[in-house]
């Protein structure tokens, strides 16, 4: 159950698409907001000085105002909090906190179109790798519609993905469909490796049936076979470990995790 939701708040436009999903999850659940304005400073000298400028405070005020109309007309309780300072180190070290003490993170994928962007492009990884609790990272794109009833688990019976799969298992009961992928190497002669025993029957005693694909690819290239199996599954969530010390997903040494991120194209679950 997510009944503590942790929201990332920055003001951007993709903080709409956060803000909502936020909500959702929320009247699903029964469960409420804890807002946390974090975004890097414009003010040189006020992030060098670690205080917020008089301009990043009205940006927080402002989207305050914007989060609690739209909590308020949900019916929704929502918490406000601020990151002590506009430097990225703080705003970092501070969201991974707050998420500890959350049941999972909503933020948003790294922006990959500016060189010195208003979140650090290590924000998400920070967040899943440190925090211990799950993260769901929404497309730069934004987010309308369903979440989490037709979902690809992305399985290599690692810690990780175990991880990932308990802490989905809110979502996936009222799922309509799940797809458990599994990857095989390219150039493995086997075709029994030992992925699937157990993790259908599992999921079928949480009441969430599923059936299982296999695909063969190595490193970047299977999770170019994972976003094109979700583009034409018609994915609305990826379900997926992260960052293992030798292997994350299906990629080693989180090459596959920064891959995905920087090209996802439907929102995604993360655990470590």
């Amino acid at each position: 159950m997510y009944k503590d939701i942790l929201l990332h708040v920055d003001g951007s436009p993709a903080c709409a698409h956060r803000l909502g999903a936020a909500l959702a999850l929320a009247g699903t659940f029964g469960g409420r907001l804890k807002a946390v304005f974090a975004r890097r400073d414009h003010d040189r000298a006020a992030m060098v000085a670690r205080t917020p400028s008089e301009a990043l405070r009205q940006e927080a005020a402002q989207a305050r105002a914007g989060a609690e109309e739209r909590a308020a007309a949900a019916g929704v309780p929502i918490a406000w909090l601020e990151a002590s300072s506009g430097h990225p180190g703080d705003m970092v070290r501070e969201l991974v906190v707050a998420a500890r003490f959350s049941d999972i993170a909503i933020v948003s994928q790294p922006d990959s179109e500016h060189w010195l962007p208003d979140v650090p492009n290590s924000l998400v990884e920070d967040i899943v790798r440190h925090s211990g609790r799950p993260v769901l990272v929404l497309p730069a794109t934004g987010w309308t519609g369903t979440l989490g009833k037709r979902v690809l688990l992305a399985w290599n019976a690692s810690r990780e993905a175990a991880r990932a799969l308990g802490d989905a298992l809110p979502l996936l009961r009222d799922s309509v469909e799940v797809v458990v992928l599994s990857r095989r190497p390219a150039d493995s002669r086997d075709h029994t490796h030992d992925h699937w025993p157990g993790i259908l029957e599992h999921l079928d005693s949480h009441g969430v049936v599923a059936t299982r694909e296999d695909m063969a690819g190595d490193d970047i290239g299977v999770m170019d076979m994972l976003l094109s199996r979700a583009a034409d599954h018609g994915s609305d969530l990826i379900v997926m470990g992260a960052h293992g010390e030798h292997e994350s997903l299906f990629a080693r040494s989180g090459v596959g995790t920064r891959f995905i991120l920087r090209h996802m194209t439907v929102p995604i679950l993360m655990a470590h």
